[in-house]
């Protein structure tokens, strides 16, 4: 078995060393890491393989074997993770476009291997019943291994009076309703209300959540792009989070690489599964990226434990990961009542086709169907996106919303509304259906009809010049992320240079939206583009509001940074 033990480590070292040679990594804690994980591994596929040998097998046998098993149980774990995640190889090998074939793909490999090994060993050793019954064990011994790679078991319901937000990056309400792509989320609907109209001062991931759970908008909280400084962060206020934990609720959030926002404030988070934003940690993740041979070890939740790095690999969209996760935080609970959120990216970054893009949102479908089972029935639920689509849409406005979905005690079935809501008003809503109340953020509640919402609107950090599309051409410009971006000596985090946030923040398209239409002003190259525009998806109300006076009254004068100059508006610290 020593042997056996030596080659199977052998083998997984050699692959850990293809990786490393083809990264040139410079972090060498990670890379040790990783190689000590290969030589486990390859130590316990070696000592399974003995269960394929007699115990008068030769030594150049012996070697071949367990060369074999080892070699032939990594590829299969590879080609079932690049099959369950193809995005993670798509600037690799893997070109492959469609739905998710895991299970037919995981399963035709695994039957063509252990067919094969059945074959050989019961044709080289089928005389000798103590071999066959070793090769069984090996047999079984992969399956198992085979199995742990698929995820932990379903929770255990939870107390009652529980609070769960499920936010999918980029979520429209027609993949929402579509039982062609949402399924199970699909046939939830008629048990809740929907909104599919609800709005986002900044359809980033940073701002918007911040929005989200304060109740506030951008002039109020003051964080306006994906990169603000330490100090900005910490004056945001109160958030739906803090006071229910001070309410006595288990507090946590779950996220892959899409909830980098989350450690960045104080967010009232007791738990925070979600990447570092610090440089180091995203180095991390790219290596940790990079090694085709260890990605598959992650599908073990021990391996992702002992390597947080995964959170980081921004192509990694792994829905049964994160709530793998969630329901180890919910049952961490104990007694207490949770308040969780569970945020699943999308990669909407990378341009996915839009089969590929709707495979994603089945995998989160899927994910969920196994979430909402593991919490229990007398779970407040509310699905949502984390934003909008401005990486999508040809400009503000049109890519703003996102739909909200809710089912719990107090919320009506069956309910579904055209009118425009905002994301911020979240925390009001589910303070008001746990008969809280509202003493933070400027929202109201979704069941309080008839009301205004106005909302201020505006774009982001343009990273492309080219994007987004409708605008091209037709904005002013500033330089790239490797101008306008330094390292923050005392977090090790990117934020935006001092000196040129007046600029990125001027040269903004803003706008405020109510009821059907927008309001907007564009700075360009010739002046000031000024435009109301319909919103076609949203029902008509509060048509005879003039938006500029609005806008001008809200947006601007009630912006403590905002400035007219000339006609055109300009951001400075005061």
């Amino acid at each position: 078995m020593t042997l056996s033990i030596f080659v199977g480590a052998s083998v997984t070292g050699l692959l850990w060393l293809f990786d490393w040679a083809g990264t040139e990594s410079s972090e060498l804690v990670l890379e040790v890491e990783l190689l000590g994980l290969h030589l486990i591994t390859g130590s316990l596929l070696g000592a399974a393989s003995t269960g394929l040998m007699s115990k008068n097998t030769g030594l150049r046998r012996q070697l071949a074997v367990s060369a074999f098993y080892t070699v032939a149980v990594s590829v299969l774990a590879l080609l079932g993770m690049a099959a369950r995640h193809p995005e993670l190889f798509a600037d690799r090998w893997w070109l492959i476009e469609g739905p998710n074939l895991s299970g037919i793909f995981d399963f035709a490999c695994l039957a063509l291997l252990l067919g094969a090994a059945a074959v050989v060993a019961f044709r080289r050793f089928g005389n000798d019943a103590h071999t066959r019954k070793k090769a069984a064990i090996a047999t079984v011994a992969a399956i198992l291994f085979w199995a742990a790679m698929g995820g932990s078991p379903n929770a255990q319901p939870s107390d009652p009076t529980n609070v769960l937000i499920i936010a999918s990056e980029s979520l429209d309400a027609d993949r929402l309703e579509d039982p062609k792509v949402m399924p199970f989320t699909a046939s939830q609907i008629p048990s809740g209300a929907l909104y599919r109209n609800a709005f986002t001062p900044i359809a980033r991931a940073y701002p918007s959540w911040v929005s989200t759970l304060t109740g506030t908008e951008p002039r109020t909280h003051d964080i306006r792009h994906q990169f603000p400084t330490v100090e900005s962060r910490q004056q945001i206020g109160a958030t739906l989070f803090t006071e229910l934990r001070d309410e006595g609720y288990f507090t946590f959030v779950v996220s892959d690489a899409a909830g980098e926002s989350f450690s960045g404030f104080a967010s009232g988070f007791e738990r925070l599964d979600t990447p570092s934003t610090t440089v180091d940690a995203l180095a991390r993740g790219e290596t940790l990226g990079a090694h085709i041979w260890s990605l598959a070890l992650l599908r073990l939740g021990l391996i992702r434990r002992l390597l947080p790095s995964w959170r980081n690999i921004a192509s990694l969209v792994a829905p049964d990961w994160v709530v793998d996760d969630a329901l180890h935080r919910s049952r961490e609970a104990s007694d207490r009542p949770f308040a969780g959120l569970v945020n699943f990216g999308t990669n909407a970054e990378q341009e996915p086709s839009a089969t590929r893009f709707d495979a994603t949102f089945s995998a989160i479908d899927r994910a969920t169907d196994r979430l909402l089972e593991g919490v229990g029935e007398n779970t407040l639920v509310l699905i949502t996106g984390a934003h909008g689509k401005a990486i999508e849409d040809p400009g503000l406005g049109l890519g703003q919303s996102t739909p909200i979905w809710i089912r719990g005690p107090g919320v009506p079935q069956g309910f579904h509304s055209d009118a425009q809501v905002r994301l911020y008003d979240v925390p009001a809503t589910i303070r008001a259906l746990l008969g809280g109340p509202v003493t933070f953020g400027d929202g109201r509640s979704l069941f309080e009809v008839d009301t205004a919402r106005p909302i201020c609107v505006e774009t982001g950090l343009w990273s492309r010049p080219d994007r987004p599309q409708g605008l091209a051409g037709k904005r002013l410009t500033y330089p790239d992320l490797s101008t306008l971006l330094e390292i923050d000596p005392s977090t090790r985090e990117r934020v935006l240079r001092a000196k040129m946030e007046s600029l990125v923040e001027s040269v903004k398209a803003r706008g405020v939206i109510l009821g059907h239409r927008l309001y907007r002003e564009q700075p360009t190259p010739n002046g000031i583009e000024r435009e109301t525009t319909p919103l076609d998806s949203v029902a008509p109300a509060h048509g005879d509001v003039d938006l500029r006076t609005l806008f001008e009254s809200r947006c601007v004068e009630g912006d403590p940074h905002l400035s007219r100059l000339y006609g055109a508006l300009v951001f400075k610290r005061h």
